[in-house]
């Protein structure tokens, strides 16, 4: 994989994606050792409704970039699935079952976004070959 091959906006939104899911496995502890106003803010609505934007942001302009270059729509399905889960997650759940659920849901859907970004990275570079051979070079050892 080139570094020129490589989509900036797969790039951001595996960094938003992973740290999406570390917030939502890390608010336990943070919330036990922040003092209570840090806690609010940690915990707050409005931060999960901003980095939902943000991902969304990201998985949509990954999305349509490695779309209009490799045309497979089969890296899209992760990202669309964890899209959804991201924002059912932090729109559509209702506030008597955020406490149970919230958390598992967000944080599926952070991995199934980090895995169709690296899906697409990957469908990316293997556009630039002509076979799938020249995509992974196999190593042969000669014969004696």
């Amino acid at each position: 994989m080139t570094k020129s091959a490589l989509s900036r906006t797969d790039l951001f939104g595996i960094t938003a994606s992973t740290i999406c899911a570390i917030h939502c496995m890390a608010t336990p502890i943070a919330l036990a050792l922040l003092p209570a106003y840090a806690g609010e803010a940690w915990e707050s609505p409005l931060t999960h409704q901003l980095c939902a934007v943000a991902v969304t942001l990201f998985c949509l302009l990954a999305a349509v970039q490695g779309f209009r270059k490799h045309s497979d729509w089969k890296p899209l399905t992760p990202l669309a699935i964890g899209l959804l889960l991201v924002l059912a997650a932090t729109f559509l759940l209702p506030e008597s079952l955020h406490e149970l659920y919230e958390t598992p849901v967000l944080c599926f859907g952070s991995f199934a976004l980090v895995l169709g970004h690296v899906w697409n990275i990957r469908t990316l570079c293997c556009t630039n070959c002509r076979t799938v051979a020249e995509a992974v070079p196999v190593v042969t050892a000669p014969l004696d």
